[in-house]
């Protein structure tokens, strides 16, 4: 993997403008639009211009250009391909990531030369879940090359995930966490805001940083595309809400007493929070209100744990958070049916409706 063409950099919005007296010719760094910054009188392909380069262009590295036949060629062309930009948004800030590294470390190879040896020991350094993520974007690139015609055979296809310790995922809250949460962050507070809208819609927080009063309909419903899935949700936001979701007045009461902007979880300055942000903002007013290692996916599962145990069905629970399949929704329900045997308690799945929030609140 170490074979390969020789890279070729490629310097963006440098203009020339005349000479030194040296010789060299005199460059400037400027963007469409913005204003010009002049760059030293050095070499253009000397180390200590490039260095310039970088700090006027605000820290970006210059591309490089791969020739065809390349692993890093072939990056490029699958990050334009529909395979690439049809994956949800945040799987694609994730994948870049990925992606820029196999381009660092190999794009001088030659795809045409790629074994599965050469793939096992690309991901020999990372433990086991890191290891298995960029395995599927190796499987995904190697795919795509296939269909493309770049190679003949997928060597990612030979490549086994390996074997990780089942952790659970991001751990649940549950109702004491919720009140040590309430207790903290008074009513009036972003945080509290944030925590009433987690809990109630069961949204991702990818989703949760888009909703917005634009997104509540004349009947009262919150309907939304999920980033992840693309899948649309429907969630009773001030419609009456079946019993099993133990519907209360703490949303209601959050939305009251913030400020009024087009989406529901904001900056102190009013922007609409990223999704990256958001998760840390999020994780760090939990540990300050005394709730360690929970994040802000907890409370979707807690969300469908508390639908489950009042004998909400998997199709319902699903219908609410949107999952694709159930399988992962009949673990909240299996457990939540074997401690209603034991206890010898009925099933509260009703279709009796109770009021959310009244259209005047919004």
């Amino acid at each position: 993997m170490r074979r390969g063409v020789r890279n070729i950099v490629r310097l963006k919005h440098l203009n020339k403008a005349g000479h030194w007296p040296s010789g060299n010719p005199r460059m400037y760094y400027r963007p469409k639009g913005e204003k010009a910054i002049k760059l030293p009188d050095l070499p253009v392909n000397s180390p200590e211009f490039i260095a310039a380069y970088v700090s006027a262009s605000g820290g970006q590295q210059p591309t490089k250009k791969h020739l065809t036949g390349s692993i890093g060629a072939a990056v490029r062309a699958y990050m334009a391909s529909d395979a690439y930009l049809t994956m949800a948004g945040s799987t694609r800030s994730r994948w870049s990531n990925f992606l820029g590294d196999i381009v660092d470390k190999y794009g001088k190879a030659p795809i045409g030369g790629l074994k599965p040896k050469h793939i096992r020991a690309a991901l020999a350094d990372f433990p086991a879940h890191p290891a298995n993520n960029r395995l599927k974007v190796w499987r995904s690139l190697c795919r795509w090359a296939c269909e493309a015609g770049l190679i003949e055979n997928d060597p990612a296809a030979a490549v086994s995930p390996r074997k990780t310790p089942s952790t659970g995922g991001h751990e649940p809250w549950n109702r004491e966490d919720i009140a040590v949460f309430r207790t903290h962050w008074p009513i009036d507070t972003p945080e509290r805001l944030a925590l009433e809208l987690l809990f109630w819609t069961g949204a991702r927080i990818s989703d949760a940083v888009r909703l917005g009063p634009a997104m509540i309909d004349k009947d009262g419903w919150l309907t939304f595309s999920q980033t992840k899935t693309g899948g649309q949700v429907e969630v009773p936001f001030y419609a009456p809400a079946p019993t099993f979701s133990e519907a209360d007045e703490h949303l209601k009461d959050a939305i009251n007493h913030a400020p009024r902007h087009l989406v529901f979880m904001i900056t102190a300055f009013g922007k609409p929070r990223s999704v990256k942000a958001a998760s840390q903002w999020f994780s760090a007013a939990a540990k300050k209100a005394g709730i360690q290692g929970k994040t802000a996916h907890g409370l979707r599962k807690l969300r469908a744990i508390v639908m489950a145990e009042n004998g909400a069905s998997p199709h319902q629970i699903a219908a609410w958070t949107g999952h694709e399949t159930l399988a992962e929704v009949q673990r909240y329900t299996n457990k939540a049916n074997k401690r209603r045997t034991i206890s010898g308690t009925k099933s509260s799945n009703s279709a009796e409706l109770v009021p959310t929030f009244t259209l005047k609140s919004l």
